[in-house]
């Protein structure tokens, strides 16, 4: 049955609220937490609406806050940057907007901070990067822009970090593998640029590695080989090129990868479980499940501006041939024409070694004479 929440809040003595899958309908009350005894909250899978209320840490008693899947709107309250109680924060699913609040990343308690699939912009700030107890960040399918700041490397117990569909750009930070205990890194659909770090190979507990859907460029490092537990590695959609390092194939982990829909070339190593299509949109990949290397077309692909300097020269040379080609047809076709009659006198005039006969493999309608008679060219 349908509730309306502000009947059924219309007592502020609370320390717990659990009410999760109720079909909750309203807002919330935006007194909510002026008792200061508030601590656990949890409306999630409602159908909430309206802001969230700016008091619910007044107390700095408020642990969790859980409030995904609802329909709430406005910014995340600036006060929850300040709650020194907080531990967990989940409000994925929502219409939020606005930007993170100030101090929410450096928390003393904080261990989720979950926020996925709202309209959050802005970036995350850089100095506010260094809580100690953040395991998982997920930030995916906002609208976070920017680049990633350095100081993302301060976080020592992260464990998973999500960005991915937002407006990221720039560098992928040289620092992001300095917390030792990451083991899910997903940075795709976003439009980073560049190589990807050598320093990813620091990553020693990583198992899942999303790169696709952005903008790198350069090589595959053959470092991520050293990575000794990755078991799922996408690099898609970018723009790497070179050969995909044999050192990955001695990962006895590795079980999904996808390498399609780069300038990738060469032999591929061989994975014990992969299709052909984790490497198409690489027409210059080959061997292994690919059509062997001896059947591929030679080679690299030239220097800029010298192909289409050869493509230009080879059209000239056939045009200037073909063009000698008929005048030359022409010339013969007017000699002929003009010394017809001398050409056949001449032959006229010459014995003949031995006559001609016709000799037939196959039952024929017509005679030799028939065929005689039909000889008109000198006639």
């Amino acid at each position: 049955m349908i509730s309306n929440c502000r009947k059924l809040l219309s007592m502020w003595s609370y320390q717990v609220l659990y009410l999760w899958t109720n079909n909750l309908v309203g807002s919330i009350p935006q007194t909510l937490g002026q008792n200061t005894n508030l601590t656990l909250v949890d409306l999630s899978s409602n159908f909430l609406n309206g802001t969230i209320p700016p008091y619910l840490c007044i107390g700095q008693k408020l642990e969790w806050l859980i409030l995904q899947y609802n329909q709430l709107t406005g910014p995340i309250p600036e006060s929850l940057g300040n709650c020194q109680s907080l531990t967990k924060l989940r409000l994925s699913y929502n219409f939020l907007n606005g930007s993170i609040p100030l101090g929410l990343l450096g928390l003393p308690n904080i261990s989720i901070v979950e926020v996925k699939a709202n309209h959050i912009t802005g970036s995350i700030p850089s100095d506010i990067i260094h809580a100690p107890q953040l395991g998982y960040f997920d930030f995916s399918d906002n609208y976070l822009s920017s680049n990633l700041p350095a100081s993302i490397g301060n976080l020592p117990s992260l464990q998973q970090f999500l960005v991915s569909g937002n407006q990221f750009s720039g560098l992928i930070p040289l620092q992001m593998c300095d917390m030792p205990l990451l083991n899910k890194l997903d940075l795709s659909s976003n439009n980073f640029s560049g190589p990807i770090p050598l320093a990813i190979s620091n990553c020693k507990k990583l198992g899942s590695l999303d790169l696709s859907s952005n903008d790198l460029s350069g090589e595959i490092p053959p470092q991520i080989g050293n990575i000794p537990d990755l078991y799922f590695l996408n690099l898609s959609h970018n723009h790497l090129t070179g050969h995909i390092p044999v050192q990955l194939q001695m990962l006895q982990t590795l079980n999904v990868i996808d390498f399609s829909y780069n300038d990738l070339s060469g032999q591929i190593p061989h994975f014990d479980s992969c299709n052909i299509s984790a490497f198409v949109g690489n027409p210059f990949l080959c061997g292994d499940i690919l059509p062997s290397c001896t059947l591929q077309s030679p080679a690299p692909a030239p220097a800029h501006g010298v192909s289409n300097n050869s493509n230009h020269l080879a059209w000239l040379v056939g045009a200037l041939f073909s063009a000698a080609s008929i005048v030359l047809l022409l010339g013969l076709c007017c000699f002929l024409q003009k010394y017809k009659w001398y050409i056949c006198r001449y032959f006229q005039r010459q014995p003949l070694a031995r006559p001609w006969k016709l000799t037939a493999f196959q039952r024929l309608d017509f005679s030799a004479t028939e065929v005689s008679n039909q000889l008109h060219i000198c006639q």
